[in-house]
């Protein structure tokens, strides 16, 4: 459900940005050079937001090895922690999601907005995630706030 409230946004603010924004500035007599870098930059974010949303929403946050654990050159000191829901054993920093009904190696944390863990495989995606949308909010604030300075400009008569 979530997913798909993020990408209606991101569809929305992919529209609102390339119609509405850098169209009303090219029909207004601006530059049209500047019109296009700001088109093209804000494209380019948008696309790689997009792209590392998709990998965390689709790709596997990590799941314990089959047989891990078994191995016969170990020591009997060794402990080991198994999971009762999973039944396998679980390496050092890794949990059991109980929205995911898995085990999950270096889980960091069950995020409903990509609708699934952030683990050992799909870290990297998550962080360029937040680093994508992070710049592509500046750029849209830095891009829009000439416009909006002169929206809330008083004319003087």
């Amino acid at each position: 459900m979530y997913v798909f409230i993020i990408l209606s946004l991101l569809i929305m603010l992919w529209y609102t940005f390339n119609y509405h924004t850098i169209g009303s500035r090219s029909q207004s007599g601006k530059s049209a050079t500047i019109n296009y870098v700001a088109l093209v930059v804000f494209n380019v974010i948008f696309v790689m937001c997009v792209w590392s949303f998709l990998a965390c929403v689709f790709s596997n946050a990590g799941n314990v090895p089959a047989y891990w654990g078994f191995s016969s050159d170990e020591t009997p000191v060794t402990k080991r922690r198994y999971c009762l829901s999973c039944n396998v054993f679980k390496p050092e920093r890794c949990h059991h999601c109980s929205a995911c009904n898995r085990c999950v190696l270096n889980m960091d944390h069950h995020c409903l907005w990509i609708n699934n863990c952030v683990g050992f495989w799909n870290r990297k995606h998550f962080i360029l995630l937040l680093t994508y949308a992070l710049m592509l909010t500046s750029f849209v604030a830095v891009s829009m706030g000439y416009d909006f300075y002169k929206a809330c400009e008083w004319t003087k008569d």
